[in-house]
């Protein structure tokens, strides 16, 4: 098991490299590139003018699950790198809202648990006239009980004569993206605000949600802070529903002011991202 510190440092020294690159099967998909109880390729959503959609495909073998950008607890969080690419002047991987789920360890991991997944990822080409070859390697996790690294690579060609053939398959899972919204809005699913703990170390999130789900809430900062959501208040007459965050690990210079953190509020199908900036007198006494 990896642990949080690991975690957040990317995967290091557990990083595998594959021995070389799964091409082109054909022109909307690539071929898998199979790794620890997984595989991943690249499938493509089409596009024009330089602005295409991919995904970047796993499939998990039964039982198994992968984490997510902030994997929690423990685990390790994907990396992937584009080096090698043509034509390329920008790929952007998006991260549907994770799930909880037990790390065997006594903590929390967040992530996917479905066997498959589909990150999407948009691309500009670098010039609109010509194709893109995008080039992937992977760098990721998978675990049953325990985690485990694993690797992939992948190429596949992006041009206007391309199909697009898994243009649902990757919008569907765009879907599934938290929105970004400021403090205070994003409609009846908001992050509503901060506010001071009742202890040291401790702060609140004020939120909104109008759906019957209890919502779940994902905090990120830069290392070294580390936040864990420790309890759920529900919505009174007189009070918005809140999270109680217990600060695990900080910056302790005598000049910090604070972090500025993500907020990934979900509720159902509903997810919102926030970024917010955390005081440090909110936890300091």
């Amino acid at each position: 098991m990896i642990g949080r510190r690991e975690a957040l440092l990317g995967l290091g020294a557990v990083a595998l490299s594959p021995a070389g690159v799964a091409l082109a099967a054909g022109q909307d998909a690539s071929a898998w590139s199979s790794s620890t109880h997984s595989a991943v390729r690249l499938i493509s959503g089409g596009g024009q003018n330089g602005r295409y959609t991919a995904g970047i495909a796993f499939r998990l073998k039964p039982g198994f699950k992968t984490y997510w950008r902030h994997p929690g607890d423990s685990g390790v969080p994907p990396v992937f790198r584009f080096e090698g690419s043509g034509n390329l002047a920008s790929a952007e991987v998006h991260f549907p809202a994770p799930r909880r789920f037990d790390d065997g360890a006594g903590g929390v991991s967040f992530g996917y648990l479905d066997p498959e997944l589909i990150l999407p990822v948009t691309i500009a080409a670098a010039d609109p006239a010509k194709p893109v070859r995008l080039r992937l390697q992977a760098d990721y996790a998978v675990c049953e009980k325990l985690c485990v690294p694993a690797a992939g690579a992948a190429e596949l060609d992006f041009s206007a004569s391309g199909n697009g053939a898994y243009a649902e398959a990757i919008r569907k899972a765009m879907a599934m993206t938290p929105r970004k919204a400021a403090l205070g809005k994003g409609g009846p699913l908001q992050v509503a605000g901060l506010g001071k703990g009742e202890e040291s170390e401790q702060f609140f999130v004020a939120v909104r949600n109008a759906g019957p789900e209890r919502p779940e809430l994902f905090i990120e900062g830069e290392p070294p802070w580390f936040l864990d959501v420790k309890a759920f208040s529900s919505a009174t007459s007189s009070a918005p529903a809140r999270f109680t965050v217990q600060v695990v690990e900080r910056d302790r210079a005598p000049d910090c002011t604070g972090a500025d953190l993500t907020l990934t509020l979900v509720s159902g199908a509903e997810a919102i991202e926030s970024r917010v900036r955390l005081d440090i007198g909110l936890i300091t006494p």
